[in-house]
């Protein structure tokens, strides 16, 4: 599995900083609405594009990420918006839309906005449910690196969504959602603001976003992308640890970030 996982940045420029700060595997996200999912495109990346890392990292991987603004709750990914994303995230903007996300919607992360007070309500049910999909919850903290303030709107939902799911390990990732390079922070560095906004597993980052792509790969599998990024034992491991038995499926070409 990745050793350190970067699940949001919005541009090529903090995926490149990501990458140097030593996560291995770093989602570029675009955001979109649900009625305008059918026309999104991921970020353009030049193909002789080479990323900078620290000596010893494991493979480089680029993923591409759509996150969905749902304000409503109703979600269908057109086939090809799921052909063209490796993770598919929602971001829930009503308590229907939050519910929806957690029990039905064909998602891998639901990324809760914590640079303001949650508009809605983080039932310990709802959020359980969701969990058994394997889904897994996000936060990102460029907000508060870049307005101080919002600091406490990261605090309140981080530890809200933490104590609903129980303080499982792997229920809740930081991600940067930084479009700004300055804003990326490395692992050890999120591990310390994750401890300091009172979520009791350091790891959360690698934990969450582990879970987050054991999903992303069973469905691109069950898709048969001609694009997946694993290859047939890292799948046989994303399979595993949804508790899935592995199978033969149609392999493809692997994605190289270099």
């Amino acid at each position: 599995m990745p050793s350190a996982i970067e699940l949001r940045v919005g541009s090529v420029d903090a995926a490149a900083r990501a990458f140097a700060l030593g996560y291995d595997t770093v989602c570029l996200d675009v955001k979109t609405t649900a009625s305008r999912l059918a026309a999104a495109t991921p970020v353009a990346v030049d193909r002789a594009q080479s990323f900078a890392a620290p000596a010893g990292t494991r493979r480089l991987r680029l993923l591409h990420r759509v996150t969905v603004g749902l304000d409503a709750p109703r979600l269908e990914i057109p086939k090809a918006a799921a052909q063209r994303f490796d993770v598919v995230a929602v971001e829930p903007l009503t308590d229907a839309a939050f519910l929806f996300a957690c029990r039905t919607a064909d998602c891998d992360v639901i990324a809760v906005d914590a640079s303001r007070k949650a508009p809605f309500a983080l039932p310990r049910a709802a959020v359980a449910a969701a969990r058994a999909r394997g889904v897994a919850f996000e936060v990102s903290y460029a907000s508060a690196i870049s307005h101080p303030r919002t600091l406490r709107h990261l605090a309140a939902t981080a530890a809200r969504l933490d104590a609903a799911a129980g303080g499982a390990r792997g229920a809740l990732a930081f991600s940067s959602g930084a479009a700004a390079a300055w804003q990326v922070r490395a692992p050890a560095d999120v591990a310390a603001i994750a401890a300091m906004v009172g979520v009791r597993h350091g790891d959360a980052t690698t934990a969450a976003g582990a879970a987050a792509l054991d999903r992303a790969a069973a469905r691109a599998a069950d898709r048969n992308a001609d694009d997946l990024w694993v290859d047939a034992a890292e799948l046989d491991v994303h399979l595993a640890a949804l508790g899935e038995r592995p199978g033969p499926r149609k392999r493809s070409k692997r994605r190289k970030t270099s």
